[in-house]
């Protein structure tokens, strides 16, 4: 009523103005009096930017997943931690939003506290009886606790994996608790959320032109070891189902902000308004379909499904709360019709096959052959053994090749694709326990505030956007194990505390909660300790980091060398890369246990070219035939120059570092067997060798590498028919230990003994032939006839899809191997399985005119030609064989006229 009182008196407009202005800056400063949050200084600027800045930073280092990301969000975590408490300090009467996560924190840090502790031999065995079972402390109960290398003490079977998986968790939790603080401040909260939400469908707009457009590089500069950018969009991900879950997230937010009709903010002015929303509709309907986009491109049916998770849950809350816009169908016909365009024309092929796969429901199909089926019940197996706190935090990949069931191809599984079964596996019914807490708390806290009174209806958006995120974030986890990247954490943090921050009862029954603060004093201590602890965790690996890479791309590099000379050169740089790498973090499991197989692999080149007096077997057997009173003695015959005084110090190395992987992890198999094979040089004992074959079975029962070094022993024993009898199931699994062992018998056994000792595979077969052509001319001839053969049986029940394939690799050896009347006999017995074939006719053509067989080229030219009029070539090589058949019969009839 005053208002339009005052409106009525021309002369007092002006003071009106004033006054209302007065009355308008006295009610602000009224409200930044009560609630410190409204207040925005310097202090909180610089906080916001060390945020967002920190997390681009963290998203853009392959998403935090590797220590370096690590390490910046462990600096991002505590230079913002570090601003809040000043701000803090210089605010005594701000008060503290509680969440309940406070508590969770605390429990986690005692679960991780408790599995790095160590533990005495009883209390060990009370919580996890299983460590022993690794130790084999039914088999040799009187040697454990006796060394080191036969004790452990601890929950946590790595534990320098849990402490460096731990500290990108509690980076996640600690700035949880800060955003929710800082969204106190309302206007600022849904800026930040929208402005989060569009920055995701700007970064799947990166991913999609890096993936069209790209190099395979990822930024256009950086090689990744195990994956590229050619095989779907993934931005700086190197896994595209991540990816595209991390896209997902912002689906619903954005979406929710698009459709909602109270979205934007309301002016007096009509036509300022209607700009608003239609920007609104706009900028949000095109940025939703830049994150479809991404999704689609990603090539994972994963992602399609938390697409429609999201869309489901955006919309159907929506409508349940009445908050869509009136032009709802108008927006979906226009931006449907444009994201289908868009779709068609650069991911129609990527969709066609996501979609036909989702919709047959073969799981076997989907799943590449149950692979996750193997691992789910690698992971439930595990469980019954470590049931209350699991093989401690970060250590799945280490752990779960023991409960394998089946040959898994020597896949490594760094995660148990899945979520909840990972926790159970890592951290047992304690790790369930509070991610059950933890879910629960967040579903409460969502459905308070998406059906809440006392919440605005300008806050709904984001709140039905963070529900849609949650869903996907639990959708996700039942098929993978995206929670790993702190990115995609991190994302899915600020979306909850978005929500955590809002207001959902009366603001008298808050005001008990809060006035109660912690002492800036301990919480600077906590973060003191805390980036100590982190710094030690993560900075030395992140500081190896880049050395471990270079290794990493040397490593891919050695699958294309079929040479010694170049494999010995390639070897002296990995070498030297793990040596730098393991200069700055000697803790690395990985990094030890590849420089063993590095330092193995240097003797077994340098014992091929026979650069050592005595031969590795002879010794080893001259070691345990006895004479050896202890290791003094030893040592002093083995430095001998006639023995092995030059290789020595290499195997001892290798020994070092094999022993320093099984004290920091005592389930790798790969260390227990080094340590097998070369533990000769350190003691006499010969049950030694037993008890590591027995720890490496035990750590993995289905590792092809315990396989081979069994048989290995035994051929070097002289025990033929045992070395064979362990060797069958490397030739049977096609692993690629098979030229480790031919590059060993080869040069004993011929072609055609050894082909009748294994019975091999064509796939084995070829290899073999491959080993044979570096020994010499005739023993190749012998291995490459035996090959074509071996295939003219095969051809009747190989696969019409697989023929071609096995029919061109016998071809070719036989071309190599310069064995003409084997050749022309394979390709008039295999010529009739491949009539329509104009690549495999042409070959045969061209050979056989190479060899002035012409009468048998012609056919196969004729037909070719037939086929491809074009084929100049195939032409010229008519033209040549009709000419050389004419002038030998003009030939034939002069020496029948005279």
């Amino acid at each position: 009523m005053s208002f339009n009182t005052s409106f009525d008196r021309p002369v007092g407009k002006k003071r009106s103005r004033r006054h209302s202005l007065r009355g308008s800056s006295h009610r602000s400063s009224h409200i930044n009096s009560t609630d410190p949050h409204e207040k925005t200084n310097l202090l909180l600027k610089i906080f916001d930017i060390s945020l967002y800045v920190g997390l681009l930073a963290v998203l853009l280092a392959f998403a935090g997943r590797t220590p370096v990301g690590h390490l910046i969000l462990l600096f991002a975590t505590g230079v913002t931690m570090t601003l809040w408490l000043v701000h803090r300090a210089t605010q005594p009467t701000l008060p503290w939003k509680w969440t309940g996560f406070e508590f969770l924190l605390l429990c986690v840090i005692g679960m991780v506290t408790f599995q790095l502790t160590p533990l005495s031999t009883e209390t060990l065995q009370a919580v996890s009886p299983a460590v022993e079972r690794f130790l084999l402390a039914d088999l040799y109960p009187e040697l454990i606790g006796t060394e080191p290398r036969f004790s452990w003490n601890k929950i946590s079977l790595a534990p320098v994996e849990t402490r460096l998986t731990f500290v990108p968790i509690l980076c996640v939790l600690l700035l949880f608790l800060l955003m929710v603080q800082r969204f106190q401040h309302r206007k600022h909260a849904r800026s930040v959320m929208l402005v989060i939400s569009l920055g995701m469908a700007a970064y799947a707009l990166f991913g999609t032109l890096q993936y069209l457009l790209g190099n395979g590089k990822f930024f256009g500069l950086i090689t990744h070891p195990f994956t590229n950018t050619f095989t779907g969009s993934k931005g700086s991900f190197t896994n595209s189902n991540h990816f595209a879950g991390f896209l997902a997230l912002a689906l619903g937010p954005l979406l929710a902000w698009t459709i909602t009709s109270d979205a934007h903010s309301k002016t007096s002015r009509s036509h300022r308004r209607e700009w608003n929303s239609n920007m609104r509709i706009a900028f949000g309907g095109v940025a939703s379909i830049l994150l479809l986009i991404g999704i689609v491109l990603s090539g994972s049916r994963g992602g399609l499904i938390l697409a429609t998770v999201s869309l489901v849950i955006t919309m159907s809350l929506t409508m349940i709360r009445r908050a869509a816009d009136a032009r709802l169908p108008i927006i979906f016909a226009v931006f449907g019709i444009i994201g289908l365009g868009a779709i068609s024309l650069i991911g129609d092929r990527v969709l066609d096959v996501n979609a036909q796969e989702l919709v047959s429901a073969d799981i076997e199909k989907m799943d590449r052959g149950n692979a996750r089926g193997i691992i789910w019940e690698s992971n439930l197996a595990a469980q019954k053994e470590f049931r209350w706190f699991g093989t401690g935090l970060g250590t799945h990949r280490h752990v779960i090749p023991a409960y394998h069931e089946e040959k898994v191809s020597r896949r490594i599984y760094t995660h148990a694709e899945n979520s909840y079964l990972q926790i159970g596996t890592e951290n047992g019914v304690v790790g369930w326990i509070l991610l059950t807490l933890a879910i629960l708390l967040v579903i409460i806290k969502l459905m308070k505030a998406a059906f809440s009174s006392n919440v605005s209806k300008t806050e709904l958006p984001f709140i039905i956007g963070s529900m849609a995120s949650f869903g996907v974030f639990l959708c996700h986890g039942t098929y993978d194990f995206a929670w790993y990247a702190p990115a995609y954490m991190l994302v899915l943090a600020l979306y909850l505390a978005y929500v955590f921050s809002i207001q959902t009862t009366h603001p008298e029954a808050e005001k008990q909660y809060s006035r109660k603060t912690f002492s800036s004093l301990i919480m600077a201590g906590g973060l003191i300790a805390f980036l100590t602890f982190g710094y030690d965790a993560v900075g030395p690996a992140a500081l190896a980091e880049p050395a471990t890479m270079r290794y990493l791309c040397y490593t891919a590099q050695t699958k294309h060398v079929d040479n010694v000379d170049d494999e010995m050169a390639i070897l002296k740089i990995r070498v030297s890369e793990l040596r730098k790498s393991l200069q700055i973090n000697p803790d690395d499991i990985e990094n030890q246990i590849s420089m063993a197989k590095c330092l193995r692999r240097a003797f077994e080149l340098q014992d091929l070219h026979h650069l050592y007096p005595m031969p590795l077997a002879q010794v080893r057997a001259a070691v345990y035939s006895g004479g050896f009173q202890d290791s003094k003695q030893l040592t002093s015959w083995l430095e001998n120059k006639a023995v092995m005084q030059q290789a020595l110090p290499l195997i001892n190395t290798c020994l070092q570092h094999a022993r320093l992987a099984s004290l920091l992890c005592p389930l790798r198999s790969d260390p227990l067997l080094i340590q097998a094979e070369y533990c000769f040089t350190n003691s006499p004992d010969s049950e030694q060798v037993d008890y590591y074959f027995a720890r490496s079975e035990r750590a993995e029962p289905q590792s092809m590498d315990v396989a081979f070094d069994r048989g290995y022993m035994a051929w070097n024993r002289g025990d033929i028919e045992k070395a064979f009898q362990e060797w069958q199931p490397v030739f049977n699994d096609k692993d690629p230990n098979q030229s480790r062992i031919l590059s060993i018998i080869a040069p004993v056994l011929s072609p055609t003994d050894l082909i009748n000792t294994i019975h091999p595979t064509l796939e084995t077969l070829n290899t073999i032939t491959m080993v044979y052509q570096k020994l010499g001319e005739e023993q190749y001839a012998q291995a490459a006839i035996a090959l074509a053969n071996a295939t003219t049986k095969a051809i009747p029940e190989l696969p019409a899809s697989e023929r071609l394939d096995y029919v061109n690799i016998a071809f070719i050896r036989l071309r190599s191997a310069k064995v003409k009347p084997e050749t022309i006999a394979f390709i008039n017995q295999s010529a009739e399985y491949f009539e329509s074939s104009v690549p495999m006719r042409r070959q045969f053509a061209q050979w056989l005119v190479s060899q002035k067989e012409f009468a048998l080229a012609e056919p196969h030219l004729e037909y070719c030609i037939s086929r491809s009029p074009g084929d100049v070539q195939a032409k010229e090589w008519l033209q040549k064989s009709q000419k050389a058949m004419d002038q030998i019969a003009r030939q034939s009839s002069m020496r029948l006229y005279r």
